[in-house]
């Protein structure tokens, strides 16, 4: 039952932030219907190479996703929202999860279906005018790959949205970009210290790097890798509720 009502909430805290932004997200919709419209015009062959290259999908996907999620949590820098989101009966992780969903898989799912749709009447129109056509698949190429690697993007943002009250994308890229720097002056340095050693006291040795190439070891790595890419977004995901909750207090 208690997991039920948390589900509500949600499912409602997400319902009104759709009801209250429903303007701007059919003014967006129908924007992009029209530019996806004039760019298969212009450029006719477009619709015939979607399904090896959606680059005008991730194009939305990005630079839509990142404008949305540096909006995400707008009300609770604005005084006049912020007294009535705050006082919202939910509690702050379900309105965190809310804004989660709605910036993270439910942005993606949503444009993904929409751009599907639209290549599919595109489809339809040009078989029946006998025109060459191909009809969109949601599964082709490496989209998902793209839509795990926004995801991942996409957490950075919103953690910035959390702290930051203008500015978000600007600000958030200039602290990633301070961070970088520090990380690459730290691990430089480890790195020079390391070789020193090396060379002067000869003291370490450089694995072999045929064993690297056994499919033993790329699974290893890949596995490696896959787990530190879903530990960063747990971090800025953990990150972003603990800033929530401390603006709630």
């Amino acid at each position: 039952m208690r997991t039920n009502t948390h589900l509500k909430r949600i499912g409602l805290l997400i319902k009104e932030d759709i009801y209250t932004r429903r303007h701007s997200i059919i003014i967006s919709a129908i924007t992009l219907g029209c530019f996806l419209l004039l760019i298969n015009l212009i450029w006719p062959k477009n619709r015939l190479t979607i399904n090896e290259s959606p680059t005008l999908y991730y194009w939305i996907l990005y630079i839509g996703g990142f404008f949305t999620s540096a909006l995400a949590f707008k009300k609770y820098h604005t005084p006049r929202q912020n007294y009535f989101y705050l006082m919202l009966p939910a509690n702050p992780s379900e309105k965190f999860l809310s804004k989660l969903l709605i910036t993270s898989i439910g942005y993606a799912l949503f444009t993904l279906i929409c751009y599907t749709l639209f290549y599919d009447l595109i489809a339809l129109l040009s078989k029946a005018t006998h025109a060459a056509s191909v009809f969109f698949n949601p599964l082709s190429g490496n989209l998902w790959g793209n839509i795990l690697t926004y995801i991942t993007l996409q957490s950075i943002i919103l953690l910035g949205s959390a702290f930051f009250k203008k500015h978000v994308l600007i600000k958030t890229a200039l602290s990633l970009s301070i961070i970088a720097l520090i990380l690459f002056i730290f691990i430089s340095l480890i790195g020079w210290g390391a070789l020193n050693t090396y060379i002067f006291n000869d003291l370490l040795t450089f694995p072999d790097l045929t064993t690297l190439q056994t499919v033993k070891a790329q699974t290893l790595l890949e596995s490696i890798k896959a787990l530190l890419w879903i530990a960063f977004i747990i971090i800025m995901w953990i990150t972003t509720y603990i800033r929530l909750k401390e603006i709630e207090v």
